[in-house]
């Protein structure tokens, strides 16, 4: 990356030019800041109707002069006035996918003075929207982890901009963002006969090396003598291993207490004998991108230098069928002593989280967040652009739901009456992990509740990321597949 000032963007321009423009910048009477052909080419564009300025239009121009030689491309900002976080992502996105397919490798941007604000969004969604999902395709030169920028990215800004240093800070902070959202990515966008149990334990590994973090391996033995009755069930159809990964970051005093984030880790759900139907089935791999999630975030909180202990607590099974596996009307007895019935093989994440959460309070955690992707119903509720959110603390809510409106990973609180939770107690057991009596209403709901049987007293956020930990329809910073959500707004939240 390399930065000029307003002055030097009045040198020859060649490759690709993008440029970034607010309808009052497009509509002024001088554009010095700018090279003078683009100057002319914004009163062309004008005057010919095809490019207004709006918000995400877009216009293409091929431009030979003495001071320009290069295919340019305007971008709409809309009014700046009205200019936003948001905005400035989804404009980032525009800009990314551009890079992504560009087989120019030198790229010059464009930007002025009233986006100084907006940079790191605006980095941020450039480079998430690089990532590239064909990496295992035989003729791709893209290795998992790495999603390359053009040899040559240029930025030329304006004569008042505040801080080149904080232009520099803010492209470094992108960095880490997107790359940590792309290890979410590549582990569930991977298909399983790859990112098996060594994969996965060997990636947490190399993020624990690479930050100096603590990291240790529940093995199967361990959780045998210590009695995680619903990690070890859910896995029981499985030739591999169960396990749980731990990893603690102190970046708070010595002595303060940490956030726990646990995520469930399925690294394949066939749904057990209560087998999922075609058409579903296909995409189980992602089914640990509540863990996936959980590495994302520490991929990031040593460079960001965040001032709170944080554990990271992954179970990780697969969900398989076999004559071992579990089933439906078995009773298990789970790491905290309660026994749950088995009433329906595919609701196992709760099993797993459960343990993992009672794992959690050995740390004497002074909040609890779990993400998974749980339930079938929080995409019906919410699709893919809400993760669902519960928990014991209202307060917790309140602040995720500011923090995913600010960078676009949006949340919505559900309500836990007590007469939903409570369907989850069973008449052979203390619980049963699904609702089979009216298990077709608030799904979503139950499934937290299960698992708020487990939180006691400690202040606890659940995130049901299933519809929004994977997409067919993505937001113009994100590709289809793994969106890594979640790990943006846990960062923010951290951060505060």
């Amino acid at each position: 990356m390399e930065t000029n000032s307003a002055k030097s963007s009045q040198k020859s321009i060649s490759g690709i030019t993008i440029i970034p423009v607010f309808k009052e910048t497009l509509k002024a009477k001088s554009h010095k800041n700018y090279p003078k052909s683009i100057g002319e080419q914004f009163h062309m564009l004008l005057e010919s109707g095809d490019f207004s300025g709006e918000i995400g239009e877009q216009a293409v121009s091929y431009i030979s002069a003495d001071d320009v030689k290069a295919k340019v491309v305007f971008i709409g900002l809309g009014s700046a006035a009205d200019f936003n976080d948001v905005h400035a992502l989804h404009t980032g996105g525009y800009i990314g996918a551009i890079l992504r397919d560009c087989k120019n490798k030198e790229v010059r941007i464009i930007l002025e003075d009233k986006q100084e604000p907006f940079t790191l969004p605006f980095f941020t969604g450039m480079m998430l929207n690089t990532y590239k999902i064909d990496k295992l395709k035989s003729a791709s030169k893209t290795s998992a982890h790495t999603d390359e920028l053009p040899s040559s990215l240029t930025f030329d800004t304006g004569e008042k901009w505040l801080s080149q240093e904080k232009l520099y800070a803010n492209f470094e902070k992108a960095t880490v963002i997107s790359n940590s959202v792309s290890v979410v990515k590549d582990l569930v966008n991977q298909p399983s006969n790859l990112v098996d149990m060594d994969y996965f334990t060997d990636t947490a590994k190399a993020i624990a090396k690479e930050n100096g973090y603590k990291f240790s391996i529940i093995g199967e033995s361990q959780l045998r003598q210590e009695g995680w009755g619903g990690l070890l069930a859910v896995n029981q159809g499985a030739e591999s291993e169960p396990r749980c990964l731990v990893l603690e970051y102190k970046g708070g005093k010595a002595d303060e207490k940490p956030i726990a984030l646990v995520g469930k880790g399925v690294l394949f759900d066939t749904g057990g004998y209560n087998l999922k139907p075609t058409n579903f089935i296909e995409t189980m791999h992602y089914d640990m991108a509540g863990a996936a999630t959980v590495m994302g975030v520490f991929t990031a909180l040593k460079k960001f230098n965040i001032k709170k202990n944080v554990v990271g607590i992954m179970p990780l099974a697969e969900n398989l069928i076999s004559g071992k596996a579990y089933r439906p009307s078995d009773i298990i007895t789970m790491l905290s002593g309660k026994t749950v019935e088995i009433t329906n093989t595919d609701a196992e994440g709760r099993l797993l989280l459960a343990d993992a959460v009672t794992h959690a309070h050995k740390y004497k955690p002074t909040q609890i967040f779990t993400m998974a992707t749980l339930t079938g119903a929080v995409v019906a509720a919410l699709g893919d652009r809400y993760t669902g959110i519960m928990g014991n603390d209202s307060s917790i809510q309140v602040k995720l739901q500011r923090l995913g409106e600010k960078v676009d990973e949006n949340v919505w609180s559900f309500p836990m009456p007590k007469h939903y939770v409570k369907k989850m107690e069973s008449k052979v057991a203390d619980l049963r992990n699904f609702d089979i009596d009216t298990g077709r209403y608030a799904g979503t709901i139950k499934a937290a509740g299960f698992i708020e049987y487990f939180v006691n007293e400690t202040p606890w956020c659940h995130m049901d990321i299933a519809g929004t930990a994977f997409t067919k329809d993505p937001q113009p910073y994100q590709t289809i597949g793994a969106t890594g959500h979640g790990v943006r707004l846990l960062l923010e939240y951290l951060s505060e």
